[in-house]
């Protein structure tokens, strides 16, 4: 009897073996394939009109207004023939347009924003990155200097 318990609790090892092998082999499929998308992917933010609005400081309606007049050029249309999202190339050509870009003159000094601190893992990379992005997409024009030997800043921007 005691035998007949062995064996079964031998195959209930097994099968549990063989399930966490074919889990770890199907986890390890989804990280790579996540890696690989990830990696030729650059994920550009885009925007709504209602939200390219905003950003540009005009409504809706003078972005279309603009468009039919030839100020902006005509917005891609997808196969349902609805207006595509804007990206931030095109948010900043609105603003040129509109003369709503934020400006600062030749003799200006550089602003300078430094993010840091001495202790590591408490979040300066991620602060960085996001304060420049904020700053991007409200038309400022950024240089983001990555000092940090892991590169966390760039591996962020992809």
């Amino acid at each position: 009897m005691s035998t007949a318990l062995d064996i079964e609790g031998t195959q209930d090892l097994v099968s549990v073996a063989t399930l966490a092998a074919r889990t770890s082999s199907v986890l390890e499929k989804l990280r790579d394939s996540a890696r690989s998308a990830r990696a030729d992917d650059r994920r550009e933010p885009t925007f709504t009109i209602s939200k390219a609005a905003e950003l540009v400081g005009r409504t809706a309606a003078a972005i279309r207004d603009a468009e039919k007049d030839g100020r902006l050029p005509e917005p891609v249309r997808g196969d349902n023939n609805r207006r595509e999202r804007y990206t931030l190339a095109q948010i900043n050509d609105m603003r040129g347009v509109f003369g709503t870009r934020p400006y600062r003159s030749a003799d200006d000094p550089c602003c300078v924003v430094a993010v840091q601190n001495f202790k590591g893992g408490v979040g300066k990379s991620t602060v960085a990155v996001h304060l420049a992005q904020y700053l991007a997409i409200r038309g400022y024009r950024v240089a983001l200097i990555d000092c940090d030997s892991q590169a966390s800043a760039t591996t962020l921007f992809g």
